[in-house]
């Protein structure tokens, strides 16, 4: 796909209206990041989301509701739980802001590591999310939630749905940010 055109979506029009991070995503981060996410260390989602929650209220972010990424069914299954979705309940703790699972994957796409460019990454998730309870997102500020975002793809696509669901904002949040 390399040099090709994406004609699912070539506008790449743009939902977030605000992208923020508490760390960059290297070093000891990246080594957390990696335990939580595919080493089984759940129990590191407390302490980052303590990182989060700081970030959430110095940055004066405003949500009514958290939203999560949501892995595909089988990534969801090998892994026993999802990260982001760890992390936002743990942000919801502390913050008093609650978590809608809004959220669904429709599909299987290769995983955002595995694309090489940020137009492929754009193009991967097209069509790969919708709202599965418009209800608990219309008309409210969401803050999606998301271990790390890359090339922010995959929470602007998110952010597009939310949108088209009614909701009036759409920020994220992630633990760390590849640059």
């Amino acid at each position: 796909m390399s040099g090709e055109k994406c004609a699912a979506c070539p506008a790449h029009p743009t939902g977030l209206t605000r992208l923020r991070s508490v760390y960059r995503y290297e070093g000891d981060v990246r080594k957390l990041v990696h335990a939580l996410k595919f080493g089984g260390q759940s129990s590191l989602a407390g302490g980052l989301a303590e990182a989060l929650a700081n970030c959430y209220e110095m940055q004066g972010l405003d949500a009514e509701v958290l939203a999560t990424v949501p892995l595909t069914p089988p990534r969801k299954r090998s892994r026993g739980y999802n990260q982001a979705s760890l992390l936002a309940k743990e942000v919801a703790r502390r913050t008093g802001v609650p978590v809608a699972e809004a959220l669904r994957r429709t599909g299987n796409a290769p995983p955002q590591a595995q694309s090489a460019t940020a137009a492929e990454r754009r193009c991967n998730v097209v069509g790969r999310f919708e709202v599965a309870k418009p209800a608990s997102v219309a008309g409210r500020r969401v803050l999606l939630v998301d271990d790390v975002a890359t090339t922010g793809a995959t929470l602007n696509a998110c952010a597009l749905e939310l949108l088209a669901a009614g909701a009036v904002e759409v920020s994220a949040l992630s633990l760390a940010r590849e640059d």
